[in-house]
């Protein structure tokens, strides 16, 4: 199942519906499992932050994805829910940029890179209010896809893209092309069973994106 169809069937979990979403694909790929999920390693969870109210239902939907081993939902609840996400970041974030690594601490750390829209995930700030005269917005679409490591981490590929459009319904279609630099965010396994963000990478080398067309 493409991510843009599962973040439809979650924005109806989440406003209270019941039901178990599969851990399906995730972007507009496949969420390839690269080793069986192992032993949860050892990190612990991060302590609340009470800089602003915690979306209590949002919360325990994402502990609800965490119990199930569902990483393609946590993703999207993680992306769609910026009041809770720091609950499940680890105390300071690895960002690489152009090659340097720098530890940022968990409060610091304002340069998330992916931001839901509907059912589908956009450039931050891309789709914003262009004013009274201005053009209307044209948000940048993000293709996503998930990984699995053998370590008992979680990585969310993405890269910006332009898509073919689907006529019968919210989703994005195929893609046409990928555009730019891709980036990755790695989650590590928490000592509860939920994932905490840990690195950020701007053109990681191991990404599965590259701009281009894709091939036939």
């Amino acid at each position: 199942m493409p991510l843009t169809a599962l973040a439809a069937v979650l924005l109806v979990s989440a406003c209270g519906a019941t039901g178990n979403a599969s851990e399906a694909d995730a972007g507009t790929g496949t969420i390839h499992d690269v080793a069986a999920a192992a032993a949860p390693a050892a990190s612990r969870p991060a302590p609340a932050v009470a800089a602003e109210p915690v979306d209590r239902e949002m919360l325990a939907e994402v502990q609800r994805a965490c119990k199930a081993d569902e990483f393609g939902e946590f993703v999207h609840l993680f992306v769609r829910a910026p009041q809770i996400r720091s609950h499940f970041m680890a105390d300071q974030i690895e960002v690489i940029r152009d090659g340097r690594s720098s530890l940022v601490a968990r409060d610091d750390y304002d340069d998330f890179p992916i931001e839901a829209l509907d059912w589908n995930y956009i450039v931050p700030g891309s789709f914003g209010d262009p004013g009274d005269d201005g053009p209307p917005p044209v948000p940048q679409y993000l293709d996503i896809d998930t990984r699995r490591l053998a370590d008992g981490a979680a990585v969310v590929d993405w890269i910006r893209a332009t898509f073919t459009g689907d006529d019968e319904g919210d989703g994005l279609g195929e893609v046409i092309e990928r555009l730019g630099q891709p980036g990755s965010l790695t989650f590590k396994r928490r000592s509860d069973g939920c994932w905490a963000l840990a690195k950020d990478v701007r053109n990681p080398a191991d990404s599965p994106f590259r701009a281009g067309k894709p091939a036939d």
